[in-house]
């Protein structure tokens, strides 16, 4: 493993060849942007690097060192991962990993400390990384990973160099899965960019499950009467799969967005596309704060469906 096997995040690998190809790695960085596209392995593979007995001369690293091939099967005593203890990271994760950052590297000439989802860090968790990253030891390079910039306090991420990773798109996804053996599934756009949720979406029932009822009942929004709409809420209320709701739910909000995006309009589609989003997203939060799912449903699947129909021209505006 290495650079090359990470795909669709160009931008941020060139700002760390070129850190250590001048000598100028930070002490501390921050990887952010959404879950699944490559954050991780882009840290493994910094690791390599700065580990590496014979990197080339284009910075990668040669993958077949003892350093290297420790790093990737998890071994070299250099490298730590810190990962949430149940929903968060606990101020006593950050006094253990203190007292381990203090002694020497083993073997490697960098220990590299990689904190997995950094943006569940605790208020006392974080205060106690804090003091590390503002006496950073010598030949150790902290690597934070996280999902939400929002959620790390200012004090954290202002002492980090800060590597955006972005989405991923189809193309990339599709070559992800094709390299694994796995089928495109129909409703890849689910996956938001994001390769491991394109590849659970191949292994997990749940979503086959879900795309062969939705792709027949979201007729019923589009041509259907009241009858059909409540037959969807109810089928949906009976399955008690929370995951297929979410799913539902997930899938209406990105066909919209993508049908603001992708199409032209008229000024009276554009607004029925915003008003669809609004009315998903309060269903979402309603959801959230164990709101009734079968009325929640019912009301939005009517409230999409007028919409929808209105466009068309069967109900009339009004």
């Amino acid at each position: 493993m290495g650079f090359k096997d990470i795909y669709g995040q160009n931008r941020a690998i060139a700002l760390l060849k070129a850190g250590f190809k001048a000598g100028r790695n930070s002490h501390a960085y921050l990887f952010y942007g959404p879950e699944g596209v490559g954050k991780f392995k882009t840290a493994v593979a910094f690791a390599q690097l700065l580990n590496c007995s014979s990197p080339t001369e284009e910075a990668e690293p040669c993958g077949t060192c003892i350093a290297c091939r420790k790093i990737i099967s998890g071994s070299h005593p250099d490298l730590i991962v810190v990962r949430p203890d149940g929903n968060s990271l606990k101020i006593e994760q950050m006094r253990i990993l203190q007292e381990k950052v203090y002694y020497k590297c083993y073997e490697g000439k960098f220990k590299v400390i990689i904190i997995d989802d950094a943006h569940l860090l605790t208020i006392e968790a974080a205060n106690s990384l804090l003091k590390v990253l503002e006496e950073p030891p010598a030949e150790t390079v902290f690597i934070l990973l996280a999902n939400d910039l929002n959620k790390l306090p200012i004090t954290i991420h202002s002492r980090c160099q800060p590597l955006p990773f972005s989405y991923l798109d189809e193309m990339v996804l599709r070559k992800i899965l094709q390299q694994q053996g796995k089928e495109t599934p129909p409703t890849l756009d689910l996956a938001q960019g994001s390769a491991s949720k394109a590849l659970e979406m191949v292994d997990n029932p749940v979503y086959q499950q879900f795309w062969e009822q939705a792709k027949e009942k979201f007729k019923a929004i589009k041509q259907g009467g009241y009858r059909e709409i409540f037959s969807w809420a109810e089928k949906l209320d009976k399955a008690k799969d929370r995951k297929l709701c979410e799913l539902t739910l997930e899938w209406l909000l990105v066909m919209y967005r993508n049908k603001i995006v992708e199409q032209d309009f008229s000024g009276a589609d554009l607004a029925g596309c915003f008003t669809a989003l609004e009315e998903i997203n309060k269903a979402v939060y309603a959801i959230k704060n164990n709101g009734n799912y079968r009325l929640t449903m019912e009301v939005l699947l009517i409230k999409l469906r007028n919409i929808e129909q209105r466009e068309r021209g069967v109900i009339p505006n009004g």
